[in-house]
């Protein structure tokens, strides 16, 4: 069975330009370019219209860094830096008890408020040194130090709490 495309050179010239544009450019964003939505119980807002905080790379210097060496089901032992998730918290004047948190693959997972205390939690956006982008589970993901607790941190139920591609958090 053949098929014939009715089009001549310069059309084809101009639809393989375009495929390749968009190819080289769609979906390229900086790994510095993020945005997480925060809202919720917060008293601290960028757009007071809206609720919400929108966590940016603005943010880098103003909140507390972190980091935590530890490994996860999906990575040897690494460093992962960020902000520090108890500062995170205290910056956008937070008051709930858990925090609904939702990725860009959709996937959404809530964890308890108390977990940032105990375990001092840091919302990554490097990986030893380099930033984290979509493919390499960035822009942001949430790390836990399992190896600095394995009893604890071990297994499926806390494996499910590693959030990575962060796109929204909703305070509660």
């Amino acid at each position: 069975m053949s098929m014939s495309v009715n089009c001549n050179r310069g059309q084809w010239l101009v639809g393989l330009v375009l495929v390749t544009l968009v190819a080289l450019t769609g979906n390229n964003a900086r790994a510095e370019d993020f945005t997480v939505e925060i809202s919720g119980k917060i008293s601290n807002f960028t757009d007071p219209q809206r609720k919400v905080y929108d966590l940016t790379e603005k943010d880098i210097p103003v909140i507390k860094q972190a980091t935590i060496r530890t490994s996860t089901n999906w990575t040897k032992t690494e460093t992962f830096t960020g902000f520090s998730a108890r500062d995170l918290l205290t910056k956008i004047g937070a008051t709930g008890k858990f925090l609904d948190i939702s990725c860009l693959d959709d996937y959404e997972y809530t964890i308890p408020v108390s977990d940032i205390s105990k375990y001092d939690l840091v919302f990554a956006y490097m990986r030893n040194g380099v930033r984290m982008g979509i493919e390499n589970l960035g822009p942001l993901a949430l790390i836990y130090p399992r190896d600095q607790h394995p009893k604890e941190l071990g297994g499926p139920d806390v494996d499910a709490k590693f959030i990575w591609q962060i796109s929204k958090i909703v305070v509660k």
